[in-house]
């Protein structure tokens, strides 16, 4: 049975400043870590379950710690606790610089369930990283992993900022998502790009501004203040992926 130590350690790491001091995050569910076991960038640090009968048959094989239901109510960071939490390593990534068809750059995104939703979207349609602002919320908070329902796993990020990132690879075109661009049907999107999301309250910041090459632009029918972030970073992909697919 795991000890008040150790529950006092997993709850601390539902804040960020613990989970960076650590370079542990928490992971759980059945089909998260089924997920998670299969993945060369994740390393487990240690299993959680409450009942041992109820684990996925290729999990049986991993040393648990058993937790009684009472501990899992303390350490866990969902509504309704699952039977099994991980703890886990951050990740080392290796060709985070390699620029692909899309790559994305998000500018002080502060959602973490608009976080998780971009990433799992960008692992949808196949984008492979994205490089986050230093002001972006924590990719390991425990709202983004659940919001991107294990693509977190597939979609590498990266904490840049963008002057990194625009030094380091040689991008053919830079889009940044605004108001007052070219609409986005009328763009010939071009492969080994950038596309730069802004945050859900002031968009993208004036540095960033300066190095965007084409500003794209949404349409709006309304009168309504602004488009949620990641459905605008999912209509703009889209765009992307049928120009880069004709």
């Amino acid at each position: 049975m795991a000890t008040n130590l150790q529950i006092k350690f997993i709850k601390s790491l539902h804040l960020k400043k613990n989970r960076v001091l650590n370079q542990l995050f928490i992971i759980e569910g059945d089909k998260n870590i089924e997920e998670l076991m299969h993945q060369k960038d994740f390393k487990i640090h240690s299993i959680y379950a409450v009942d041992f009968s109820k684990l996925p048959q290729n999990t049986k094989k991993l040393n648990i710690e058993e937790v009684g239901a009472k501990q899992m109510e303390q350490i866990t960071c969902l509504a309704s606790p699952s039977n099994i939490l991980a703890l886990v390593h951050y990740p080392i990534y290796s060709n985070i610089n390699k620029v692909d068809w899309l790559q994305l750059y998000l500018d002080d995104i502060k959602d973490p369930g608009n976080l998780g939703t971009i990433i799992r979207t960008a692992h949808w349609y196949g984008i492979e990283q994205i490089f986050l602002s230093p002001g972006c919320v924590d990719v390991f908070n425990p709202k983004t992993i659940q919001s991107s329902m294990g693509s977190i796993f597939y979609v590498k990020t990266k904490i840049k900022s963008f002057k990194e990132v625009i030094s380091e690879s040689k991008y053919t075109d830079i889009y940044g998502a605004l108001f007052d661009g070219v609409l986005h049907r009328n763009v010939n999107f071009k492969s080994n790009s950038l596309l730069v999301i802004g945050s859900e309250s002031h968009g993208i910041s004036k540095e960033v501004q300066s190095e965007i090459q084409t500003k794209v632009t949404i349409p709006r029918f309304s009168n309504t203040e602004s488009l949620n972030a990641a459905i605008a970073t999912s209509i703009l992909i889209d765009q992307f992926r049928a120009d880069f697919d004709n």
